[in-house]
């Protein structure tokens, strides 16, 4: 009877686990389901509008060109860049990266004046240049206005030995002119 029952027993476990493999019932999770959502309808961040510059790895007083621009010549107070760039796009990337009021604008020419460079140093004011003096290069040129900090405290004769003069005028070492 006890082998009756255990045989009974497992025969009801083994087809109530074939049945239950075989029910095509969908299983419902339990907790909130998940939401769509939908896609944004403006443009992904990672992309550029049509005719828009990417910035690029070369930089002058903080200012980053655009990647089709590429730096000629650096001085202490200028940076000069050069590429195969469309001028109105050059002057829409830089008005996004300066403080400027306003543009002038000319045949193959427009001119940022007095403008500051929004990742450079506050202090500093300059002048940026775009030229495209024909349709195979556009020039970007980048002028430091800042003029130079006065030196407090010095006499008369200290300013005419920093300037290499003496106070009448003459040059403290003819052989050095400048």
């Amino acid at each position: 009877m006890l082998l009756r029952r255990l045989t009974y027993a497992f025969a009801l476990a083994i087809f109530s686990n074939v049945a239950a493999c075989h029910d095509e019932s969908p299983i419902v999770p339990s907790g909130p389901r998940p939401v769509a959502v939908a896609p944004s309808p403006s443009k992904p961040i990672d992309r550029l509008a049509e005719g828009e510059l990417a910035p690029g790895t070369h930089q002058a007083f903080g200012f980053v060109a655009p990647r089709d621009l590429h730096l000629d010549a650096t001085f202490p107070d200028s940076a000069h860049f050069s590429g195969q760039v469309d001028p109105l796009a050059l002057a829409s990337y830089v008005k996004e990266r300066v403080s400027a009021s306003s543009a002038e604008v000319a045949e193959g020419r427009t001119t940022y004046e007095r403008v500051r460079i929004l990742a450079g140093d506050p202090k500093r004011v300059y002048k940026i240049d775009i030229l495209s003096p024909n349709s195979l290069k556009t020039l970007l040129i980048l002028s430091d206005l800042t003029p130079p900090q006065a030196v407090q405290g010095l006499s008369v004769a200290e300013r005419w030995q920093r300037a290499g003069m003496t106070a009448n005028g003459q040059l403290l070492d003819p052989m050095k002119q400048e």
